[in-house]
């Protein structure tokens, strides 16, 4: 599991490179102040990928997106401890909520544990 970097304080709007299973994409995080929600860009060097999708707390975001993703795995946005708030607020990302890219395999155990399908 590895944590991808975030932080609210330096911007509302985020791009960053990074390696997920050996494959380089393009991540983008924005806050939409409409909605109250942290969204997610992800893209390959081409610039396909997936857009608009809505960080929502404890599932696969990246599950109905299959046959579009670029990497095996998912990304997935969990609590850090105890202590975060039932759902995450602007300030809450990268700090008391984290965005976690998980392999296959830890995906699958992730299921397992948690009995989602």
């Amino acid at each position: 599991m590895i944590e991808i970097p975030i932080q609210p304080s330096i911007s509302a709007d985020q791009t960053m490179r990074i390696e997920l299973a050996g494959v380089m994409v393009n991540i983008r995080f924005y806050y939409n102040t409409r909605s109250r929600h942290w969204m997610l860009d992800v893209a390959n060097d081409l610039g396909k990928g997936m857009q608009g999708i809505k960080l929502v707390t404890n599932y696969p975001l990246l599950k109905q997106y299959q046959a579009q993703k670029p990497f095996a795995g998912d990304i997935l946005l969990l609590p850090k401890d105890e202590t975060a708030p039932k759902e995450p607020g602007y300030t809450d990302i990268g700090a008391r909520w984290g965005v976690f890219y998980l392999t296959a395999s830890e995906l699958a155990e992730w299921r397992r544990h948690y009995g989602v399908e």
